[in-house]
This record gives structure tokens, C-alpha cells and sequence, in this order.
């Protein structure tokens, strides 16, 4: 989770926070698992204004069957720290986990293992807590260095900090950006892979936790977001924190504005899939994304189509990048993106083509009205070469 407006932090509590984690760091143990593993839960938390929601999703393995489901509400028991997530997220999991009925022999956590400066992540901060092997799926890059793997799933790369491999950037589906795994506790780098592989289902994330994070999203109480959306439709604004969301994209996995945190993000919201303005827009970022991701831009497309038509959208064009379903026009009106139209003299009610362009600090940098389909993508890329100066 990523909350991006700045927050204050308590003097000398990161001095506390540092001393703890090398204290907790010296008891990592990186090996094989020490038996055989037939059960496997997923873990994820989501927030609901200053409380913290986490799930934990267990299912039996290989034939991943899910087998039980709990979740658990409490006070956030911190503000969030770059670096130190574990210790926002985990007491509020380990009050999750005493509810299962049925321990698993091995957690995959929404987050990083030994891929953290301190080796730390919230996967190895939580086996160490539960004594439990454990695995971080990390959906972007923490901390380390890598080259791009293959474009054909089951790719792979290592991920490194000087000459130690810290874990793996793997490609787990075709045209989406690669996960990024490392062991937590008890487990090794081979075995992490190996398992991740084994418990994906055609989606970008692993089984256990692409669940976990769904549950998150849709088993919690109605987010403060929502109950804006009825009241709010004024357009964001420049140099205002951009409006966090929780959508499903094309392959109905739940996004969430932290999944792009420490990236440039562009966010278009436009009428529908597949009509002649919406495709020429598409296919510029389309046609760009080369250069988009040189940058490490990001590009989120938002309308209120379905994620089965976004599916056949991407797929008919090759885009390259994600489309978000949003049929209750919570994101919409969020972003004030819906308001009169007019056409041939007739006045309507729709999505207004406009686009926001996100800092990696979540803070709105610029906000673009009536935009030129064919030419939107260039434009973008000289705003941030103008504001990266």
C-alpha cells in the first residue's frame, strides 16, 4: 500500500524501526523449505481511511483449491514509511493469520522478501514473525538492479545488489511487466521461482496472492473513495495528491495507484473501447511505448466498458499497456472526468477525454482537456522531459 501524501514522522522512530529490523535480519534463513509444501495461503491488506483490512487466501497445492478464507480490520498502527511497510502491515496480519483453521506450509506475500535495502521486506519480516517459509511477490522493483528478461513468460533475470543475487524479475505474462520475487524466510531463490510458476493461471500475478489482493479490494467496507464519488465531480487539480482507486483491469486484476509508486503515470479516461477517437489515442501511447517506457512512464486507460471488452480491446490493437474497468464511475468522478457533453447540438452527460499526469510521488503534475487523440502521447513525453529538468 502507498499513501502518497507526505507524512510526518515521529522523531527517532526511525532509528527504532532500523534497530529492529537488523536485530530481525540476523535470524534470516535462506534454504529449501523443511518440508514438503501442500498448503499455501496469500496475504494482502488494504487500508479503509486510518484502519488497516488483510486477507489471508489458503489453498491446497498443486490443484490450488481454495480451502478458506479470513480477514481481519484494525487502527493503523503507524503512518506509512518507505522501507518500513512490515511494520505498518504486519501485526494486523498476524491477527489475520491465528483465525486460519488451517496453518499453510508456506505464505506468498503482496511484497518483498530479501529485495530491500536492509533485506527486510514485509515476506521475510512476516516468517520471521510466524516461523513459516515465505515468498515476496513484488509487482515493481524495491530496491537492486536488473536487465529486462525475455518477452515470453517463464523469462527471467536476476535481480542483484553488487555481486549478491537478491532474487528474480520474471516475465509471468505475455506483454506485462515482470514480478519480482525473493525468498523471505525459509525458502530459497530456485524454490521461490519454481513455486511462483507453478501457481500461476494466466494471470500477471501467482494464484495466492492475485486472490489475496482481489479479497482485499472487495471484501473490505465501502472506501471513503466511493462516498466521495457521489457528491464529487470537480476536476482534480495540478499539484494536488492524485485520488487513490481500486479497479480491475483487462485481466481483472484489482490496481490500485501504490502498484505505480516511484513512476511518471499517466491516467486518460475516455469514452469506449474500440470507437474511432479511443483507438487513435490508444494507439499512439500504442506507438510510443517505447519511448514511454525508457522513461519508466506508466499508462492507465480508464472508461466504463467492461473488462471483457478492455480484454478484446487490447488484444485487437497489441496495447501494450493496462485499461481500467470502472462501470460505477467511482474513478471517473473522483478525477471529475464525467460531465456535458455536447454533439450536434445535443447535450449529453459522458466521460470527458481527459488525461492527469502523475508524479512518482502520487502528487497530479498536470491535467489535460479536449486532448488530440493522434498527438496526446508526444505531448505527454515533452511535459516530462520539461518537468524531470
Amino acid at each position: 500500500m502507498w499513501n502518497p501524501i507526505p507524512t510526518i514522522i515521529p522523531p527517532g522512530l526511525l532509528q527504532k524501526l532500523k534497530k529492529e529490523q537488523d536485530e530481525l535480519r540476523a535470524q534470516i534463513i535462506l534454504s529449501k523449505p523443511p518440508y514438503p509444501i501442500h498448503i499455501i495461503s496469500g496475504c494482502d491488506s488494504a487500508l479503509i481511511g486510518d484502519d488497516i483490512f488483510s486477507v489471508f487466501v489458503t489453498f491446497s497445492y498443486p490443484d490450488l483449491k481454495e480451502l478458506e478464507i479470513v480477514t481481519k480490520r484494525s487502527p493503523l498502527p503507524l503512518p506509512y514509511i518507505p522501507g518500513f511497510l512490515a511494520f505498518r502491515e504486519i501485526p494486523n496480519l498476524l491477527l489475520a493469520y491465528t483465525k486460519l483453521k488451517t496453518k499453510p506450509d508456506l505464505i506468498m506475500v503482496d511484497g518483498q522478501g530479501i529485495m530491500h535495502p536492509r533485506r527486510m521486506g514485509i515476506a521475510t519480516h512476516l516468517g520471521i514473525k510466524l516461523q513459516v517459509p515465505t515468498i515476496g511477490v513484488g509487482k515493481s522493483k524495491l530496491f537492486g538492479t536488473y536487465s529486462e528478461p525475455d518477452l515470453a513468460p517463464g523469462s527471467f533475470t536476476s535481480v542483484t545488489h553488487k555481486e549478491e543475487v537478491l532474487g528474480i524479475a520474471l516475465r509471468s505474462k505475455l506483454r506485462s511487466n515482470p514480478l519480482f520475487i525473493s525468498p523471505g524466510y525459509l525458502c530459497d531463490i530456485e524454490t521461490a521461482k519454481n513455486l511462483v510458476l507453478a501457481t500461476l493461471r494466466g494471470y500477471r500475478l501467482p494464484e495466492p496472492t492475485r486472490l489475496a489482493d482481489k479479497y482485499s479490494k472487495i471484501l473490505k467496507p465501502a472506501q471513503s473513495l466511493e462516498e466521495k464519488a457521489r457528491t464529487m465531480n470537480q476536476m482534480i487539480k495540478p499539484n494536488t495528491p492524485a485520488p487513490d482507486f481500486s479497479l480491475p483491469d483487462q485481466d481483472d486484476t484489482i490496481r490500485t495507484l501504490s502498484d505505480y509508486k516511484g513512476k511518471w503515470l499517466v491516467v486518460y479516461f475516455y469514452p469506449k473501447d474500440d470507437t474511432p477517437g479511443c483507438t487513435k489515442e490508444a494507439c499512439s501511447f500504442r506507438d510510443n511505448s517505447h519511448k514511454l517506457l525508457k522513461r519508466e512512464v506508466a499508462v492507465v486507460g480508464v472508461s466504463k466498458d467492461s473488462v471483457k471488452s478492455h480484454k478484446k480491446f487490447v488484444d485487437k490493437y497489441s496495447l501494450p499497456f493496462t485499461l481500467l474497468s470502472d462501470p460505477e464511475k467511482v474513478m471517473i468522478h473522483a478525477y471529475g472526468a464525467w460531465g456535458t457533453k455536447k454533439f450536434m447540438g445535443r447535450e449529453y452527460d459522458g466521460i470527458l477525454r481527459t488525461t492527469f499526469l502523475i508524479d512518482p510521488t502520487g502528487i497530479v503534475k498536470k491535467v489535460y482537456e479536449n486532448v488530440k487523440p493522434d498527438e496526446h502521447a508526444i505531448a505527454i513525453l515533452q511535459d516530462i522531459e520539461a518537468l524531470s529538468v
